[in-house]
């Protein structure tokens, strides 16, 4: 459904005003092949930017971390309807800058600061799971030193979730934690 391809091809038509166009994409083509004769509405950071306008005027190639490229074909036409309204009838590029990425993660770490100062308070109702490892209390005090930038993602499962995956171990609060270290306790 979604493509991802390299920032410099990507770049070098979007954002000298070159909109990627729609079509069948031959093995050795580009992944903007698909776009060719279509306008793709551009989401730089969960917002639009105005169809007639070029993403250069928006973001530098140095501000850009990820592209991703969703064609509206028959396997993702009902995703870009919902989630975009006819705007997306010639398919979507998301493009996210490195500050957009950096204020997601700052957001993510504050939530987890915000659980556990209530984890201070109530520590025998929470269970912290930090890359697929529940873990102790030494482990859990060390989160607070944790780089933001090291956070993916920062969840809390609902109860029965929880007990259906711990089982005894859940607890009222259990905070799934995934970091870029993934396999490290």
């Amino acid at each position: 459904m979604a493509k991802h391809l390299p920032l410099s091809i990507f770049l070098l038509l979007v954002l000298a005003g070159c909109h990627p166009k729609a079509g069948k994409v031959a093995q050795n083509s580009s992944p903007l092949d698909a776009f060719k004769g279509r306008k793709p509405l551009i989401i730089l950071d969960g917002r639009p930017i105005p169809q007639d306008s070029s993403l250069k005027q928006y973001a530098t190639r140095a501000e850009i971390e990820s592209v991703e490229l969703i064609e509206n074909s028959a396997e993702s036409r009902d995703y870009l309807s919902m989630t975009y309204g006819a705007a997306a009838k010639d398919g979507v590029i998301k493009v996210t800058t490195n500050t957009f990425k950096a204020k997601l993660r700052q957001q993510l770490f504050d939530s987890l600061l915000e659980r556990l100062r209530a984890y201070e308070h109530a520590p025998s109702t929470f269970l912290f799971v930090k890359d697929g490892f529940p873990m102790n209390e030494e482990d859990i005090a060390k989160l607070r030193d944790l780089a933001p930038s090291e956070l993916l993602d920062v969840v809390s499962l609902k109860v029965e979730a929880a007990k259906a995956i711990y089982g005894s171990a859940a607890r009222e609060n259990t905070v799934l934690i995934n970091t870029r270290s993934t396999g490290n306790k």
